[in-house]
């Protein structure tokens, strides 16, 4: 079955090749598309702009620049990338930038030229650019190719109007690769007020910004769109990358002369770069040598760098390498956080709420909670909405509570999961909706979290949202009581001692108490009265 013919296509694409340290001083190309005036299809407005910016940044950043505006027909894009495939090669550093028209048929997508006259389906192969073409003419040969298809508008494409949908089709990027969307699938992106598209001016802006690599400029980029279309558009990219570091812009600075600590293992030359220190800083801190940690967290933090200066301040949080000074804490996570950190600001609000090395304030609290989720962070985000939820701060708020709660569930966050299900399942602030509550426990429990693997079980024990099944619901009942979930305990401890889902079997069951009761879960020890009655 052939699919019908999509009006746009919001895609956003890096494919990146791995070993990027090795091309840092290498010859470096970039072939820059724009297509703006279309003969035949709606015109664009930035898109010679967000070209021209793009070539101009990238020579200011040492790559030679191809820049073609404005090409008519798909033999002339070809011939470019042809041109592109011949000159990057060992050892190059490779950028394709497009902006302008694509669009999606039959799982396959499209760049469409100025003068492409696209009526039919067939006219898309006969005047269009496949992007298999594309991808074909990389050269993957020890360089580092990036592919960049700002493609997200809306086309009118005559002639072809039925089954006409918003969205785009995803990308499986190979392995080495990273895909960036300018729009979660399905949805569209903005087109931008200013001179630039909203999503290449972010680009423009972090590509300029100094010693970002390239996926610290993805996530700077998607935090800035999302803000800035007050949370309409929100930018996903799948990263299949096999490691390294690729920099536009990098500047080294030098370390203070003296470290913190001498120690053999932890001394750090006083030439190193800070990003250099905090590479060997994580790797201390990963393999569980906090004491080797600490001081070079600490000399990256003294030099004002926000990364190490939370990192520094979970580390005293927790008593790591350090003695235990929820003081200190509070120190170094409010100076990541008065830099705009988001992980600096929502520990900011955690050691608030908690009155934990500073009193208890839960109107500050609820200060920092926020603008961590304004930044678009799905862990402030939630703690936000908890605020709201207990009035804790702020006015009591179950709306509001739910939002907060909605977004962070929208991005991944496992317990925001957890609760809009149990929203959903009770109706509360929500229409009740038991198959929308099992779906948003599936979420969770996918990812492992032991709350939502009870909550999906208990919603398949008693068919709500899904039909009754008693195995479905052993099967998650016993995930959440493997790690320690009381609730979970006692309901796989159920359904042994009646043999729902599972052969009956008191042994099991009374383990499975004894494990709830251990935990204080009271009702646990009336099972076990039953069966020791028995």
């Amino acid at each position: 079955m052939r699919h019908p013919l999509p009006n746009s296509f919001c895609i956003i694409a890096l494919l990146l090749a791995t070993s990027y340290n090795l091309f840092s001083q290498q010859a470096k190309y970039a072939l820059v598309i724009g297509v703006q005036n279309y003969s035949s299809i709606k015109q664009l407005r930035h898109s010679l702009n967000d070209a021209n910016d793009i070539a101009s940044v990238l020579e200011s950043r040492g790559f030679k620049v191809d820049l073609l505006r404005d090409p008519k027909t798909n033999t002339e894009i070809k011939a470019a990338i042809r041109r592109y495939f011949n000159t990057v090669t060992k050892g190059t550093v490779g950028i394709i930038y497009y902006s302008g028209h694509a669009t999606v048929h039959d799982g396959n997508n499209y760049l469409i030229p100025a003068n492409a006259q696209v009526e039919t389906p067939a006219d898309l192969d006969d005047q269009c650019v496949k992007m298999d073409y594309v991808m074909n003419s990389l050269n993957t040969n020890d360089n580092l190719n990036i592919l960049i298809l700002d493609a997200c508008r809306t086309n009118d494409i005559k002639g072809v109007t039925k089954g006409i949908t918003d969205g785009l089709v995803s990308v499986d990027p190979p392995q080495g690769s990273i895909v960036l969307f300018a729009a979660q699938p399905g949805h569209t992106a903005s087109d931008g007020t200013g001179r630039n598209g909203l999503f290449t001016s972010k680009l423009l802006r972090y590509i300029n910004e100094p010693n970002l690599d390239i996926s610290a400029i993805l996530k700077k980029v998607k935090q800035d769109v999302h803000v800035e279309s007050n949370g309409t558009q929100l930018p996903s990219y799948v990263d299949n990358s096999l490691g390294g570091d690729f920099y536009f812009n990098r500047i080294t600075t030098q370390l203070i002369t003296q470290p913190i600590v001498k120690t053999e293992s932890a001394y750090v030359a006083p030439a190193a770069t800070t990003l250099e220190l905090l590479d060997k800083a994580v790797k201390f801190y990963k393999n569980k040598n906090y004491a080797e940690a600490v001081p070079l967290f600490h000399q990256a933090a003294e030099q004002g760098n926000a990364k190490g200066q939370y990192s520094l301040g979970t580390m005293y949080k927790n008593g790591q390498g350090v003695t235990q000074n929820n003081k200190e804490a509070v120190s170094w996570f409010r100076k990541a956080a008065e830099q705009g950190n988001v992980i600096g600001q929502y520990n900011l609000g955690d050691m608030y709420a908690n009155g934990q090395g500073v009193a208890q304030n839960y109107t500050e609290a609820v200060s920092w909670y926020r603008k961590a989720a304004e930044q678009g962070n799905a862990r402030g985000q939630y703690y936000l909405g908890t605020m709201y939820h207990n009035g804790q701060g702020v006015t009591q708020n179950n709306t509001e509570a739910a939002s907060w709660f909605r977004k962070a569930a929208e991005q991944g966050h496992a317990t925001g999961q957890c609760i809009l299900g149990l929203m959903y399942a009770s109706g509360r602030d929500v229409l009740q909706n038991y198959t929308e509550a099992v779906s948003w426990f599936r979420k969770a429990a996918e990812q492992g979290d032991a709350a939502g693997q009870y909550y999906l079980g208990y919603m398949f024990a008693n068919g709500q949202g899904v039909a009754q099944n008693y195995a479905e619901a052993v099967s998650w009942y016993r995930k959440a009581a493997e790690q320690g979930h009381a609730d979970g305990q006692y309901n796989l401890g159920f359904m042994y001692e009646n043999g729902q889902g599972v052969a009956q079997n008191y042994a099991e069951a009374v383990s499975w108490y004894r494990k709830a009761t251990g935990q204080g879960f009271e009702k646990a020890k009336e099972g076990l009265k039953r069966l020791e009655s028995r």
